[in-house]
């Protein structure tokens, strides 16, 4: 059995086909930029993932082809809590609102008395980085992009959807809300409420290992992948790299600064 695995990162896509074994046999990886905009905004456009996925794909499944290397499983892991707005035919209403962005300050700030309630229900407190807070700031500052939204997206969403034609997300994604309940992994109404969030606008949940959908006969055709190879969620890029380090028991502890990490280290120096 030989794994694609998609891994959907901040400054580029990659793309690796390996055995059932760990062994290399191809891989792909694409670049990309983010658009740092004033007032601490941070956006992407969805067509950059896009492009990126359907060159992965192209040049892994013409060399899989051509060495008669099964693809008999596409697996995807990303970046966890940039947001994608999209209409009912599934364009993108605006550029993706992206993990780093910090126009949800004044957002956050004023939710801030709802930490332990919010907390109690998702193990989290409120923060910029997770997708709630953007979603209440398109109902709030554009409302007009709000009720074209069919779905918020976040980037494996997308993917998934353009690769099967279905819309998930899995709990690693959901954790990253605000929105959904950890103790039943559903999303949660009162949560919900607070970021005055449609739970219709959000994509169904399902577990991290689950198949969400086949690949497409119009996938396959865009990339020469073969039609009805299964598509599998597998967790957010964090959630993966722990389970890789060996964090699978109790007492065992792995510590990463990611992305995130390394932004906040550079903004620190150049303060200085």
């Amino acid at each position: 059995m030989n794994i694609l695995v998609i891994d959907v990162g901040t400054s580029s896509m990659r793309g690796i086909l390996f055995t059932h074994e760990g062994k290399f046999l191809a891989e792909k990886q694409i670049l990309y930029n983010v658009s740092y905009l004033e007032r601490s905004w941070v956006e992407q456009e969805a067509s950059d993932w896009e492009n990126a996925l359907y060159g992965i794909m192209k040049k892994i499944a013409k060399e899989a082809d051509e060495n008669r290397w099964m693809i008999d499983a596409i697996t995807i892991t990303s970046q966890r809590s940039s947001v994608i707005p999209v209409d009912q035919s599934m364009r993108p209403l605006c550029g993706a609102i992206m993990w780093q962005d910090k126009r949800t300050n004044e957002i956050c700030e004023r939710l801030t008395p709802l930490n332990d309630k919010i907390f109690s229900l998702c193990g989290s407190r409120v923060n910029p980085v997770f997708s709630a807070g953007k979603m209440t700031w398109v109902r709030e500052e554009r409302p007009e992009i709000y009720n074209k939204t069919y779905k918020f997206l976040v980037i494996p969403d997308y993917l998934i959807y353009l690769m099967t034609g279905e819309l998930y997300t899995d709990y690693t994604y959901g954790s990253r809300s605000l929105l959904m309940n950890i103790h039943n992994h559903q999303w949660d109404q009162e949560l919900l409420d607070i970021f005055r969030v449609e739970k219709e606008k959000l994509c169904d949940l399902t577990e991290p290992g689950s198949i969400c959908g086949r690949v497409t006969q119009e996938f396959s055709e865009l990339t020469g992948c073969p039609q009805g190879i299964p598509v599998i969620t597998v967790g957010g890029d964090q959630q993966c790299g722990a389970i890789g380090q060996g964090v699978v028991k109790k007492g065992v502890l792995s510590v990463t600064a990611g992305t995130g990490g390394c932004k906040q280290n550079d903004i620190g120096r150049s303060g200085n």
